[in-house]
């Protein structure tokens, strides 16, 4: 994964700070098959609904989509697990 341990953390916060249930978001997502991958739509979908580009202007533009889907993967999967 390219992001910093900073720039994930602020991910990782900015993803909490949204109240989203994700795990009953990500299942509503894969039942009603939203877009061709519904998994990828629900993580970006999750992404924008964060304003991490936005509040964090300055390290979104390190990162290209792969970067981002990367954590973005990896956040979801902690933060589901973690129960939130």
């Amino acid at each position: 994964m390219k992001f910093t341990e900073e720039h994930y953390k602020n991910l990782l916060d900015c993803i909490e700070s949204t109240g989203i249930n994700l795990s009953d978001s990500l299942n509503r997502y894969l039942s009603k098959n939203i877009g061709n991958n519904p998994e990828k739509r629900f993580l970006w979908d999750v992404f924008w609904t964060s304003k991490y580009p936005v509040i964090h202007r300055e390290e979104y533009k390190n990162y290209t989509d792969n970067h981002i889907e990367t954590a973005l993967k990896r956040a979801v999967k902690e933060i589901i697990k973690r129960g939130q």
